[in-house]
């Protein structure tokens, strides 16, 4: 199986081609970071020009649900502005080129076509290595003059466990509407739990973990109820004793 997620009018053969939007040309209408798509079934994946109408924080949700429908070792293809070129050619250009080059950095006007987050190399390094993938190559062209674009292609680095259940557990929280993408800064904050989450299981250390509530006890209680479904030696955190334990917690900060 092939994707080719936010299609719009670009409609791929032999790819099933993704939009949230019912004008596009999508065989199936879903959004991007939570996709209905099984987990590790797809050869492939590719997003052209899609990340940077996502935002920072959806994109590493999209990010997340594209490693998790990946197969081990699969591909993953994606294209975005060029923005350090961008900057580049709009400081060099005269008037003409500089609204051209504008015109790449923060889209279209027309509904559904506005750039929201420009991604640096370095960001997209970044944010892709803590998805699970690994850059494999990138390339350099003109979508258009004055536009310039990169393409990376990826692999999804396979036999990462915590990143397995990382993608699992972000997709648990969209599809029950724990996450909401209009705070950033509420987003900026869940962020750096979910780092935090992730570090201490790759240790299973479950009680760092439980220490987390008093900062964010719904986002952590979601953690222990995804957790316990699959691992028997996780019951001493179900429902009723999470909620006692995190009582214990709060007395403990009083003192």
């Amino acid at each position: 199986m092939k994707l080719n997620i936010g299609c719009g009018r670009n409609y791929l053969k032999c790819y099933i081609n993704i939009d949230s939007s019912g004008e596009s040309l999508a065989d199936k209408i879903m959004q991007a970071h939570c996709l209905d798509i099984k987990s590790e079934a797809a050869d492939e994946v590719k997003a052209l020009h899609l990340i940077e109408h996502l935002g920072f924080f959806k994109s590493k949700y999209f990010l997340s649900e594209v490693y998790r429908v990946l197969k081990p070792n699969g591909v993953f293809i994606m294209e975005t502005p060029y923005i350090e070129k961008s900057f580049e050619n709009f400081l060099k250009g005269n008037r003409s080129e500089r609204e051209s080059v504008l015109g790449w950095i923060y889209g279209s006007e027309t509904e559904g076509m506005r750039h929201v987050y420009c991604f640096p190399i370095e960001l997209i390094k970044e944010i892709t290595a803590e998805a699970g993938f690994e850059i494999i190559k990138t390339e350099e062209f003109n979508y258009h003059p004055n536009r310039p674009a990169l393409r990376f292609t990826m692999k999804r680095v396979s036999g990462l466990d915590s990143k397995n259940f990382m993608a699992e557990f972000r997709r648990e929280l969209i599809k029950k509407n724990i996450i909401v993408f209009k705070d950033e800064y509420v987003m900026s904050e869940n962020e750096n739990i979910l780092k935090v989450i992730e570090k201490y299981i790759g240790n299973s250390d479950y009680d760092m973990i439980l220490k987390l509530s008093i900062n964010n006890p719904v986002l952590i209680n979601e953690f222990f109820k995804f957790a316990v479904k699959g691992n028997k030696n996780l019951k001493r955190f179900n429902e009723d004793n999470f909620e006692k334990a995190l009582l214990k917690l709060k007395k403990q900060e009083t003192v």
